[in-house]
């Protein structure tokens, strides 16, 4: 009984680790672009390409 207990818990505890690790890498990614839109839009004086957005994505998604 123990045992089904502790294995509840700790699928449960890894299923929040889970999603608040998602949580802030979908944070980080929206800050990240945000930036970079602000420096791109500073400097071109238009909005970030699509390619160089799915470009970033893509690399962060990578770690």
């Amino acid at each position: 009984m123990k045992r089904e207990i502790f294995e509840r818990t700790y699928f449960g505890d890894y299923c929040v680790y889970t999603k608040l690790r998602k949580l802030a890498l979908d944070l980080f990614i929206q800050t990240v672009l945000h930036i970079l839109n602000k420096a791109h839009k500073k400097v071109y004086g238009e909005e970030t390409p699509a390619e160089l957005v799915k470009e970033v994505k893509r690399v962060i998604n990578k770690f």
